[in-house]
């Protein structure tokens, strides 16, 4: 007994040593590197030679700045500015702000996985900090931060069911995405009131698939951003003279053909930027997009399968319902038209989860 609380006691103590050198790593990339690149590339624009550090907060902050005083009119029309805006007001539109704010999601979001008892923290942490995403999330506004605090606090709620939990990781979900918070709402609902849902996942899966099916033309007519995407999709293409595999898939699926496309377009944003970015890791021209999106494709490679093999190895209820999941969440988000490796982020960290759990029975956990 002795020996395994002195054990527990090491663990903790590793896990948060990594922690401490993982901050401290990122406080000087961002003093010497990222906080440079980032600032000076939304301050001047095309004036300053950047290595691309960021998803898409220079168009946020410029957004914000110049709707400031119509800002509500304007997230009418753009609701998943939302959570970005709320950063950039929160933060008075300061960087340094940004980093401190994103670092404290980060910290938060570890402290909700580890309270549970129920993770090897180690797995964890290591895997979640791997993650390229993941450290370049920390220096500038965006949504994954947010996403990660939004999916802990899931993650958190299926071991401890707290009404509290549900109701802040769906706001919290809202402020990063509509998709993200539609994603986790779907699984509330499956989870409280399909007692035999595990039993019926099958159906599950292929009741989605076919309600996406049927229901693509109200969904390409209704919902602005999908437009958008696909207008996006038309022109990634042109511009960079790929075979337009995208377009396909998103043609079928505009005919009711999703269920014929999903399997390929969820193997394309999982695994899309190992294919067609490779070649490009010796450039630094644009960071974000060649290196750290293709750093969690190329991480997919791993996490997946484990989680599939875990799965088959393993079997219990907090197991089953993080891949049911991943699942759904590749089922919704690969309707986007446009390859988005990033939307991914949140199933991510839903699979190291997954891979992480303990082996050893719920009955002895104690939650706090």
């Amino acid at each position: 007994m002795i020996y395994s609380v002195s054990r527990r006691v090491l663990v903790i103590k590793t896990f948060e040593v990594k922690l401490i050198c993982y901050i401290a790593f990122a406080i000087i990339f961002f003093a010497l590197f990222a906080y440079k690149d980032i600032y000076y590339t939304t301050e001047k624009g095309g004036e300053y030679d950047t290595l691309h550090m960021y998803a898409d907060h220079p168009t946020y902050v410029n957004y914000f700045r110049f709707f400031r005083e119509n800002i509500l009119i304007f997230l009418v029309i753009r609701i998943n500015y939302l959570g970005p805006f709320f950063i950039i007001w929160l933060t008075s539109d300061n960087l340094i702000a940004a980093f401190i704010f994103n670092v404290i999601c980060f910290l938060l979001s570890i402290k909700l996985i580890a309270r549970t008892h129920y993770f090897e923290m180690n797995v964890y942490t290591i895997l979640l900090i791997l993650n390229p995403i993941t450290f370049f999330s920390l220096f500038s506004v965006n949504k994954e931060v947010v996403s990660l605090l939004a999916v802990s606090l899931f993650i958190a709620s299926l071991l401890n069911y707290r009404k509290s939990y549900i109701i802040l990781s769906l706001l919290i979900a809202f402020l990063a995405r509509k998709e993200l918070a539609l994603f986790m709402s779907i699984l509330y609902v499956t989870f409280r009131y399909i007692p035999q849902w595990n039993r019926y996942k099958i159906y599950i899966y292929i009741m989605f698939i076919f309600m996406i099916s049927v229901g693509s033309y109200y969904i390409n007519n209704n919902f602005s951003a999908i437009s958008g995407y696909a207008t996006e999709a038309e022109n990634v293409v042109e511009n960079d003279g790929s075979g337009g595999t995208i377009l396909l898939l998103n043609d079928l699926q505009n005919k009711y053909g999703y269920y014929l496309v999903v399997i390929p377009k969820v193997f394309l944003n999982l695994y899309g930027s190992v294919l067609s970015r490779t070649k490009q890791l010796v450039s630094f021209s644009d960071v974000y997009n060649d290196i750290v999106v293709w750093g969690q494709s190329f991480l997919y490679l791993y996490v997946l399968p484990a989680s599939l093999y875990i799965s088959w190895k393993r079997n219990n209820y907090l197991l089953n319902k993080l891949l049911f999941s991943f699942i759904i969440s590749c089922i919704l988000f690969s309707y986007i038209p446009v390859v988005q490796n990033r939307y991914f982020y949140s199933s991510y960290i839903l699979l190291i989860a997954l891979i992480s759990i303990k082996k050893i029975n719920l009955s002895k956990i104690l939650i706090e």
